[in-house]
């Protein structure tokens, strides 16, 4: 659900937000919410930099934090089981899976805070939850980037201007070697798509040399969000967005 910052160099783009933002989105969210004590799942094996930083802020704010790790359906619910006797009141579930699926349908104890990886054009679809989901989502509220960034993208780039998505088409052809400077997590929502096709239109037209010159600096208003582009640096700006499962329905939530 985000790119590592290691992995990020100076010729890539990630049109996300960092471990770092999305483990303060989280976890204020959660204490914000009232929530005390928190259980994390992991599948043995993921990436889990995300649930270290959630740990880190969620216990900076006064809350507990205990994580496991599963390797099976039956290991699953069996820590799933210690974690709800030990009482945590919020659950904390990066990745999608079946078997936490299926688990959100029966009746539990706790609240489910699920991962924007959850946040998939099939969700929630059909099934019943008995036990009660907020989501967190990939989208951002749009929102005017902050004057010290736009100071410093001025100074770095005073010819480039800001850019709204009214000002380009929807649907265009992505170049071939446009797909080795970009770096996008992969999104099954088309928001991050079009957003992605969009920055890449305008930076095409941009003045500059190579096409990291023209997408350097770009700031874009997009479907997800507000993009500001700085080489080997996270682009998604603004407020984080959270849901609510209501009759398998997302109800956002202010």
């Amino acid at each position: 659900t985000f790119v590592p910052k290691d992995s990020l160099r100076e010729h890539s783009f990630c049109l996300s937000r960092s471990a770092e933002d999305q483990a303060v989105d989280l976890s204020f969210f959660a204490y914000n919410e009232a929530f005390r004590s928190m259980g994390i799942l992991l599948p043995e094996g993921k990436a889990d930099l995300l649930s270290k930083e959630i740990t880190e802020a969620f216990q900076e704010l006064g809350g507990v934090v205990t994580v496991y790790s599963y390797t099976s359906e039956d290991d699953f619910r069996a820590k799933l089981s210690e974690l709800e006797t030990a009482g945590i009141d919020i659950l904390f579930l990066e990745y999608y899976n079946e078997e936490a699926n299926t688990i959100l349908a029966e009746e539990h104890n706790f609240t489910a805070l699920l991962g924007n990886d959850w946040d998939r054009a099939d969700f929630p679809g059909d099934t019943d939850r008995k036990t009660n989901c907020l989501l967190y989502g990939k989208n951002t509220k749009n929102e005017t980037v902050s004057d010290s960034e736009i100071s410093e993208m001025e100074t770095s780039s005073p010819e480039q201007e800001s850019i709204s998505s009214t000002q380009v088409e929807e649907e265009s052809e992505a170049t071939s070697s446009a797909d080795s400077v970009l770096s996008i997590v992969e999104d099954e929502q088309v928001g991050r798509e079009k957003d992605a096709i969009a920055i890449l239109q305008i930076a095409l037209k941009n003045k500059g040399k190579s096409l990291m010159e023209k997408l350097s600096d770009l700031q874009y208003q997009g479907i997800d969000g507000t993009y500001a582009l700085k080489a080997g640096d996270y682009a998604l700006k603004g407020k984080a967005v959270f849901y609510e499962i209501i009759d398998n329905k997302r109800v956002e939530l202010s």
